[in-house]
């Protein structure tokens, strides 16, 4: 499914499903017994204790709260989505006294932002877990996948231009394979193939599903291929930027993950149309 903006997405939870073979039931189960167990944390032992330490209600509701979401830290999106979700569920563990509903609640809307939100609580995608954390704190080197890994070279001349808008664009680049695997665009077990997608000057995306290139021949860890990328111009002129990158892809040439969610690099290109 294509990136309907840079917010609402749901492209990573789609590609984790096809990778893994899990479907969207045993992940709600999942995620039911994972909010249940923290519910049982944030309600049974933190709050319990601060009810405990400060003998008022409001107070120690808003104190395990902001206990619960500093287990969240450094993600300062996620943080305060946990703070506002957890008093909300405190409120209610102290009305009803019902782990149970308040942990399906939790298990639901944890699912929910798993798929929907993604990109907005996390720079990476739930295609890589709990991805990067947001505002570059991450903790440590990147995380990146040694089977998923590629150096990509532009090998034409900048700029880049198209005179007539809708034309047709040839963009060779050199793609090495730094992965420790062998890349080939015949193989159906591990078909790969280099893919792109068209950014415009304000950073949306502007086109997403497009065709895929092919290797010639299979390239072997270390080894390096020329390809070409035939683009069609927009219709409209302006000042735009292809974002070249490696995909692995299904028979039926749809994309089951990007490089780019494994820790591997892309290449952007300017290319000017008039």
């Amino acid at each position: 499914m294509a990136i309907s903006n840079n917010y609402l997405s749901i492209d990573g939870y789609l590609s984790k499903q096809k990778i893994t073979g899990r479907t969207l039931l045993s992940d709600i189960f999942v995620a039911i017994l994972s909010g249940t167990a923290q519910q049982f944390l944030l309600q049974s032992f933190i709050l319990q204790r601060t009810l405990a330490i400060f003998r008022n209600k409001p107070t120690a509701i808003l104190c395990s709260s902001f206990v619960f979401c500093l287990i969240h830290a450094p993600n300062i999106i996620l943080m305060v989505a946990t703070m506002i979700f957890g008093t909300a569920c405190s409120f209610l563990f102290i009305r009803n006294r019902n782990i149970f509903t308040i942990g399906i609640m939790h298990g639901v809307v944890q699912q929910a932002l798993r798929i929907f939100l993604a990109s907005i609580i996390l720079s990476g995608s739930y295609l890589d877990g709990r991805g990067y954390f947001t505002f570059d704190l991450s903790v440590g080197p990147p995380k990146g996948y040694p089977a998923y890994l590629a150096e990509l070279e532009y090998k034409g001349s900048l700029p880049l231009a198209q005179s007539a808008a809708g034309g047709v664009i040839i963009i060779p680049v050199l793609v090495a394979n730094k992965s420790t695997k062998t890349w080939s665009s015949t193989d159906k077990d591990y078909l790969v193939s280099v893919g792109y997608r068209l950014i415009d000057q304000s950073g949306d995306v502007i086109s997403a599903d497009n065709p895929l290139t092919p290797f010639d021949t299979p390239i072997e860890p270390g080894k390096s291929e020329t390809v070409e990328i035939t683009l069609n111009a927009p219709l409209k002129g302006g000042d735009y930027y292809l974002e070249v990158d490696i995909v692995r892809s299904n028979s039926d040439s749809e994309a089951i993950t990007w490089f780019r969610r494994k820790g591997s690099k892309t290449i952007l290109i300017p290319i000017s149309v008039r």
